[in-house]
């Protein structure tokens, strides 16, 4: 299977936007700590999956509040632990445009991961243009599942992270949990 890369679109973030409406409504009665937009749709420039990332990060106290609330709604499904302190949420209905939807625990290595690897995009352009030229590398071959796809990107990833500051432990762990998919 071949793993569909596109080029930045200045629609992504007015999507998110209009996700993060709907989420904060689904969300009012439950308290969190922010709703944060994280993957390669979030930094422009970057080719990406055409699919909005989204990180609701929650404290522990209010971990079950925040899940209840999107479980109730009917909406999003609970969909299994993605690794230490992350949920995954499904659609109950596929809806435009594609998500990929997580509640992570505040200061966990998966939602540090994420805003690590976004932030670092965004300060810099030769990280980010070197991240977009290896996926639209990898994009022009045959893969297996998409999973194998995420995983030809992790050495490049580490090595980012690692200039991020991320210890050898973390960045193990990172691997460990991405192994997981």
């Amino acid at each position: 299977m071949k793993v569909s890369v596109e080029t930045y679109n200045p629609e992504w973030p007015r999507q998110f936007q209009q996700i993060k409406t709907e989420l904060e409504q689904i969300l009012k009665s439950a308290q969190y700590k922010s709703i944060e937009h994280v993957g390669s749709t979030s930094v422009p420039g970057l080719a990406a999956k055409p699919n909005i990332d989204i990180d609701i990060v929650a404290t522990q106290e209010n971990l079950t509040q925040v899940m209840d609330a999107l479980n109730a709604h009917g909406k999003y499904y609970y969909n299994g632990k993605g690794g230490p302190d992350r949920y995954m949420f499904g659609m109950k209905q596929a809806e435009m445009p594609p998500r990929n939807l997580y509640v992570t625990l505040d200061g966990c290595l998966s939602v540090r991961n994420h805003l690590a690897i976004r932030d670092t995009c965004l300060r810099d352009s030769n990280i980010r243009d070197r991240y977009a030229e290896l996926k639209r590398e990898l994009a022009t071959k045959e893969w297996s599942s998409t999973d194998d796809y995420c995983e030809a990107k992790n050495e490049f990833l580490a090595r980012l992270l690692e200039d991020a500051g991320f210890n050898n432990r973390d960045l193990r762990d990172i691997e460990a949990s991405n192994a997981l998919r």
